[in-house]
């Protein structure tokens, strides 16, 4: 299955590094057993992820009205024929895995500049004192993805694809629906409040179900080589409210899996009050 850039109009600085946020289950999966996980789009934080930009609008829409107007009115509204379904949702949602990827890119003037740091919206979304960070270069990532797609074999896939996430709000939605000049993918675009995470996909698109008893929430991909430090310019941060007892246990089993584990280096007030006592 051949990897394609969804957006190439979307350049990604050939420099940049990628991150993923990931409990320690999660990144020891990764490297010891070398698959990567791409998730189905319903099991996502965001519940519109990935369906029609109409739905999207549509459903913002009935948000407001179920809040400003009376319910018996509201009741009309929600028995309309072109009401959207549970059922309308899972036919996007249930046929697209995505693996995230956070970019360290910023925009300088008309200049785009890479940066090679860690994010504290990120770490305050992740939410978890035990997480960490992968950053890994982009190129050695796409390669190593891309390579490990040409040799998967699933009947259940048609399409692979890449590209950086578009973000918008809900008004531009339409506008973008009027453009005759450009294909938007629906799982390659987010409301403007997640701008922050400056994300990258991977997509696996599935258009039939074979095995009607496996739900697949989730799918691994073998890769075909090991993460290697050294070769894939890879590096693992700690979260940086840690605890130093924590990393020390944790540092002992990145060793065994051949990692070294690196302390963050953003300050918190956490961090800071463990130092005077």
């Amino acid at each position: 299955m051949k990897l394609q850039n969804f957006n190439p109009e979307l350049t990604i600085e050939t420099d940049s590094f990628v991150w993923r946020y990931m409990d320690f289950t999660k990144i020891s999966d990764l490297i010891s057993n070398n698959t990567l996980y791409f998730s189905r789009l319903d099991t996502f934080h965001d519940p519109i992820e990935g369906l029609p930009l109409p739905y999207r609008a549509n459903l913002q829409t009935l948000h407001v009205l179920k809040c400003e107007i009376p319910d018996d009115e509201f009741a009309k509204l929600d028995k309309a024929p072109n009401k959207i379904n549970k059922q309308q949702i899972d036919k996007y949602q249930k046929g697209t895995y995505c693996s995230c990827w956070y970019l360290t890119e910023f925009e300088n003037g008309n200049a785009k500049s890479t940066t090679h740091h860690e994010s504290i919206a990120m770490w305050n979304f992740f939410n978890d004192c035990a997480g960490f960070v992968l950053k890994i270069s982009f190129k050695s990532l796409l390669e190593l993805i891309s390579d490990s797609l040409n040799n998967l074999i699933d009947e259940e896939l048609f399409d692979a694809n890449f590209g950086k996430v578009y973000y918008l709000n809900y008004g531009e939605y339409f506008k973008m629906l009027n453009s005759s000049d450009k294909d938007f993918m629906p799982s390659l675009i987010k409301h403007d409040s997640y701008r922050f995470e400056n994300e990258l996909r991977f997509l696996l698109l599935r258009d039939k179900v074979i095995d009607k008893t496996n739900d697949r929430v989730g799918i691994k991909v073998k890769l075909t080589q090991n993460l290697n430090c050294k070769d894939h310019q890879v590096e693992i941060i700690a979260h940086p409210d840690m605890n130093e007892t924590d990393f020390k246990f944790y540092r002992t089993k990145f060793k065994d899996l051949g990692f070294d584990l690196k302390v963050s280096s953003i300050l918190t007030n956490n961090s800071v009050r463990r130092l005077f006592n």
